[in-house]
């Protein structure tokens, strides 16, 4: 009965109007507002995230869902023993009535908050963009990549408000601008290995580039830890959304996810 009602419908809405109405009661899924295309790896706060028990202000949270369709969750295995991952902690209503992730960055000592993601997918990043919603509590980094071929994003602690791409233990390859104060920020980064070229992007507006970005050959992701150079590294603050291409994005491409999380998060 209801397929004979859906087709009455359609023919009735194509005789006598040229807009297509949807039939009652059925609904599509929404079109996601950023570029599909390339997409690897797509952490939401608000969406993918799994707690011990529910998601209440406070609670612990040990994997962070993929919403990018790749499966590539962030979970609390350690995929390099010298870094072993602990659950963070979920807040709601830290940005714009969206919920937040809580890194505590503050040991070395085996306690690191971070997610981590082993898939042979992500292999020999020639190329790749990247995105993250974070609030800034400390020294940030966040690694694409392992210890031996790694590149190393990050914003330094407040009195060194630095971007930097780091590759392996080798110097940085480029830094840009990011305001050394606990205010949320919207910050991103394009990199392509056969130019060499990267670029850093800060709350929507050009911050920094150069020609320097080498190819990563591990296949591995850590947000909120990293082990580069011999050394730990870790994050403190908050991190509301994370999402990473295996492409270079146009610059129509990029303003329309930046637009999407500046909607979202009021940014």
């Amino acid at each position: 009965m209801t397929a004979w009602l859906r087709v009455w419908w359609i023919m009735i809405h194509g005789l006598f109007g040229q807009v297509v109405i949807p039939f009652p009661g059925v609904g599509t899924p929404p079109t996601p507002c950023i570029p599909i295309s390339g997409l690897l790896v797509w952490w939401e706060a608000d969406i993918g995230s799994n707690c011990s028990g529910a998601c209440t202000d406070g609670a612990s949270q040990s994997t962070w869902a993929d919403q990018s369709g790749n499966g590539n969750n962030g979970n609390l295995n350690s995929y390099l023993s010298a870094m072993p991952c602990v659950a963070s902690v979920y807040h709601t209503n830290q940005i714009n009535g969206k919920p937040a992730v809580t890194f505590n960055g503050n040991t070395t000592d085996g306690s690191e908050t971070c997610f981590e993601v082993s898939n042979t997918g992500l292999d020999n990043k020639a190329t790749a963009t990247a995105f993250l919603v974070m609030k800034n509590a400390g020294a940030f980094r966040a690694l694409f990549g392992g210890s031996s071929n790694s590149l190393v994003w990050g914003a330094g602690a407040a009195a060194n408000p630095l971007q930097e791409i780091q590759q392996g233990s080798t110097a940085n390859i480029g830094n840009g601008t990011l305001t050394g104060d606990t205010s949320w920020h919207q910050i991103n980064f394009t990199y392509n290995s056969s130019t060499g070229a990267y670029a850093f992007r800060t709350d929507r507006a050009a911050d920094g580039s150069g020609t320097n970005a080498k190819t990563i050959s591990t296949n591995w992701i850590a947000l909120g830890v990293t082990f580069a150079g011999g050394s730990i590294s870790t994050f403190s603050g908050q991190i509301a959304e994370f999402f990473m291409y295996n492409r270079v994005l146009s610059g129509g491409e990029i303003t329309t996810a930046e637009t999407c999380l500046n909607t979202k998060y009021g940014l």
